[in-house]
């Protein structure tokens, strides 16, 4: 039942309140680049905590985020 409460407050819940008050600050437009960050983390996560390995292509998909990102922030 903790692990349910967990879920439902945490990832769910706050992660949405979060999500809306930073678009409320900074704006849906430069907001929305941020949602390719995503696969990021979940990556490195399942690297740590999976002992996942790392291949060629987590490193090529990581680099192109990341660059991608760069390219979208500039004015």
């Amino acid at each position: 039942m903790l692990g349910l409460l967990y879920l439902v407050l945490f990832p769910s819940w706050l992660a949405y309140l979060f999500w809306n008050k930073g678009i409320m600050e900074i704006g849906a437009t430069r907001g929305e680049i941020y949602t390719h960050l995503i696969p990021l983390p979940g990556g490195l996560f399942s690297i740590v905590f999976l002992n996942v390995e790392i291949n060629w292509f987590h490193i090529v998909s990581a680099f192109l985020i990341i660059i991608g990102e760069v390219l979208c922030s500039k004015k």
